[in-house]
């Protein structure tokens, strides 16, 4: 049987903070409308754009590989993940799985399937809240996500397609 290969468009894009900016932060600037606008701050993007100058704007990870998203170092926030995923998978929600780890751990603090992640679960469903949604656009979370030395994001690959 021939074997095809099945090259997906994936993005991600990941706002960071730095993390001295929330002890500037007066307690009124917590209201989620003002979690993204701290002054005094730095922000950076960090994505998965073609570094030869072309349009492969994507990241494809093969069947039972790791890849790194991001690794941060220094102090910050990640305010925004946004990524679209392209999978022959049927099941590709729950096979694919996101690991966050904050500042050098072993172990890490997020451990979860993509769908559940965005709160999409089994099923590819459009909707839109303040911090979590899918639409045709991609996945996107407003969760603010704080660390002190380092973050690392990984996404697992458990489909037995490359995505």
């Amino acid at each position: 049987m021939k074997r095809h290969l099945f090259w997906a468009t994936g993005l991600l894009a990941l706002a960071v903070l730095p993390y001295w900016a929330l002890a500037q932060a007066r307690v009124e600037d917590f209201s989620l409308g003002r979690l993204p606008y701290f002054k005094e701050s730095r922000l950076r993007q960090i994505s998965s754009f073609d570094r030869s100058g072309g349009n492969a704007d994507r990241l494809v990870i093969p069947r039972g590989q790791t890849a790194v998203l991001a690794d941060i170092k220094g102090a910050g926030v990640i305010t925004r993940i946004w990524l679209t995923i392209a999978s022959r998978d049927p099941h590709f929600l729950r096979r694919i799985v996101l690991r966050m780890y904050w500042d050098d751990e072993s172990s890490p603090s997020v451990l979860c399937p993509v769908g559940d992640f965005f709160g999409t679960g089994f099923g590819y469903t459009h909707y839109t809240s303040l911090l979590l949604g899918m639409s045709s656009g991609g996945y996107y979370c407003y969760f603010p996500m704080p660390f002190a030395r380092r973050a690392r994001v990984e996404v697992v690959n458990e489909t037995d397609y490359d995505v």
